[in-house]
Formats: structure tokens, sequence, C-alpha cells
């Protein structure tokens, strides 16, 4: 090594020229250290992995390379268990892929390598889309259409990206409560049926021009009682006068762009008075674009540059800390746009949140629990909240 040559050919007669080759000595032996140190951090992080996933791939090929990507978010979730500091994915630029991505517990990043979920190439964003296309209708009676969907829940639906109105009566406006039962049922003689005819369809009450809250119906009489669950009673209570109505029954779909899913048989049901098979028909079934695992100890994830379209329920379901979610778009979601919350306990610390657009969300744009220390920073929020989400919510209009 360096050292032992200086060392060895030194002269010992030399006193103060000792002293000096000492001092070089240490200085390499610094340096030495140093180099070893920087090959030390270069290895880890050359040990990070890329992966892309494209329309045109193929989930045998190893999907570390432009040339050769996965296809499928399946494929990925079964890989995200074995992700490390600093692993990216990404998304090819105009490509759609349907799913929903579930990041594991123990799936996280550090400060300085987080695991990054992006996109690659020019174009548009890639599109992680909520909903799939509606195929293969038949005619189930007078303008009424059905067509298998096999997915637990269909929460919204879509006509060339314009959501359509489930099934309600009356189908504007609202009718008024006669009578208040407590905060758990009421009596109007104006949707008087046979007994329990409208059991299992749900209420929508409009309390006043920025809340609404949507409840099931437990049970109903010949006379116009009904009975419902009402869990957030405390927050909405339920007033003689209030307006309501009534939605998700078949029986109520009676006109054009109505639907009602029916979740025994998973058919969905749609009034046309043509064959939907010649439109563009999407229904949202998976509840997230993403969303992290049990026991919520995700943490240094970053979230950039994608599209999130027609979640059932949240674009964004996220439990843990450190995350960086910029430059997105999240658009007509069942519920909220983004979400962000770390347990009942404690705090999500140490987010940013910026630069994003939030566009027709049935719910808030951003909705946190249990932040701090976070920044919510320039954000496009649009068209949030403005009508009543579809299934057991309460919310406020928003923006």
């Amino acid at each position: 090594m360096m050292n032992s040559y200086f060392t060895k050919t030194a002269p010992k007669s030399l006193g103060k020229a000792n002293d000096l080759i000492d001092f070089f000595n240490k200085l390499i032996n610094r340096f030495e250290y140093f180099v070893i140190l920087l090959f030390a951090i270069i290895g880890q992080h050359s040990y990070a992995t890329t992966y892309y996933l494209a329309n045109n791939g193929n989930d045998t090929y190893n999907g570390t390379s432009e040339t050769s990507p996965w296809k499928s978010i399946s494929k990925l979730n079964n890989a995200l268990s074995q992700f490390k500091a600093g692993d990216r994915v990404l998304f090819h630029c105009n490509d759609v892929f349907e799913g929903q991505i579930v990041i594991p517990s123990g799936c996280s990043g550090t400060l300085a390598n987080p695991i990054v979920f992006g996109s690659y190439d020019s174009g548009s964003r890639p599109v992680i889309s909520g909903s799939v296309n509606v195929s293969n209708w038949v005619q189930y009676a007078t303008n009424i259409w059905k067509a298998d969907v096999a997915f637990e829940q269909v929460t919204q639906v879509f006509e060339d990206n314009k959501r359509l109105t489930l099934s309600r009566i009356p189908n504007s406006g609202y009718y008024r409560i006669k009578q208040v039962f407590g905060n758990t049922g009421f009596s109007d003689n104006t949707i008087s049926q046979s007994t329990n005819y409208w059991k299992n369809s749900s209420l929508v009450f409009y309390l006043n021009e920025w809340h609404w809250t949507t409840v099931n119906i437990d049970s109903s009489t010949t006379d116009g009682y009904i009975k419902f669950s009402n869990k957030d009673s405390v927050f909405n209570p339920i007033y003689s006068q209030s307006g309501y109505y009534i939605q998700n029954k078949l029986e109520l779909i009676d006109t054009t762009g109505e639907w009602f899913f029916d979740k025994t048989s998973k058919t969905l049901y749609m009034y046309s008075v043509n064959d939907p098979s010649n439109k563009n028909i999407r229904a949202s079934v998976f509840e997230n674009g993403i969303k992290t695992g049990w026991p919520w100890d995700n943490k240094n994830i970053t979230i950039q540059d994608i599209e999130f379209r027609q979640q059932a329920n949240e674009g964004l379901l996220l439990f843990g800390e450190k995350f960086t979610i910029n430059q997105c778009l999240i658009q007509q979601t069942g519920l909220c746009g983004i979400y962000i919350n770390r347990d009942w306990v404690g705090y999500s610390r140490n987010n940013t949140i910026s630069h994003n657009q939030i566009v027709d969300c049935q719910n808030s744009g951003i909705a946190t629990f249990h932040l701090a220390q976070s920044a919510i920073e320039y954000n496009s929020i649009r068209k949030c909240a403005l009508k009543p989400a579809l299934f057991n919510t309460t919310q406020f209009a928003g923006a």
C-alpha cells in the first residue's frame, strides 16, 4: 500500500521530514477510507432496480428495461413485497392500466432513496384506471339492458367519461320528510309501497346546501314509514321537511343513463334507448388507485406524474408517513381524491402533497386525519363534492 512505501524509503535521519511523511500517511489513510465509503454508497445505490410497465409488455419478462416491461398491475403487486429502498416502478406514458396497486406492509424507502411510482417516455400521463369496460349487453326490458360484471361492486358508471346517475326517485329534486322518528326513521306517504319494498335501497338526505348524507334503508312499511341506519346521527340530525330521495333499486330505472348493480348476480342494468354495446360504458370496480396495507407502516414513498381515474373509492388511500405526491392528476373518484392517515393513535408526519390536479371527485379532493408537520401546497382542486356520493357516506360540499 502507499503508506508502507513512504515508511520504508524515508531516511530515518530526517526528523522533520518524518513528521511530514506521517502527516501524508494519515491523509492517505483517510483518503482510502473515503474511497471505500464512497464505493459502498455507490454499491448500495446500484442495487436499486427500476421496473417498467407498458401495455405492450409481457408479465413473463423481467420488467427491468424499457424493452422488456411487465404488462399488468397484478404482476407488479406480486413483486412489491421484494422492493427495496431506491427501487422505482415506471408506467409508460399514454398507456392505461386497469387495477389497484397494493403496497404491502414493510415496503418502504429511505429519506435519501424513496420507493418511486412514476412514468417514463413522453406524452400524456399514464393512467391507473379504477374502471373497466362493460360490453356484451342484452335487453332485459323495454329500454333496459343488462351486462355481466365479474366484480363484487360497482360504485360509478360512465359513458364517454361522463358520470351516469344511479337509479333514483324522484328523478330530480327531493321529497320532503313529513314526520321524524328520532334519527333512524321517518314517514312520508308519498313513498307508500308494500312492506319492505325499499329495504336495501339507500336514502340520500339533503340536510342543507352544503351537507348531504347517504344511509341504508333497513325496513319500510305500507304507510310510508322508513327505518334506516344512521351511524353518524350526531353529525347528521334528520329534521321534518329535510329533503331526501331514494336510490339504488332496479325498479327505479326509468330515465336515460340511470343504472343499477345487482351484487348477488353481479349484473349491471342500464336505461338506454339504443343498444349500449355501441357505446363506451365503463364501471368503477377497483377501490383505489394505490393503497397501503395493514399495519400501515409504509414510509418514504413517492408518487408522481401519474393519472388516477374513476376509482370506486379514493384515488390514493395511504396510511403511514413521509409520502410525497407530486404532479399527479386524480379525477372522477367515488370518494376522495387523496386520503392520508397513520392510524388511530399516531400521526402521519412529513408528507408533501404538491402541484396536483384533483377534479370531479364525489367527496373531498384531499382528506387527512392525524396529519402533522406536512405540506399541502400548490394543488388545484375543482368540482369536488358537488353532488352526493352514492353509498353510505357523509359529505360536505367542496370546491
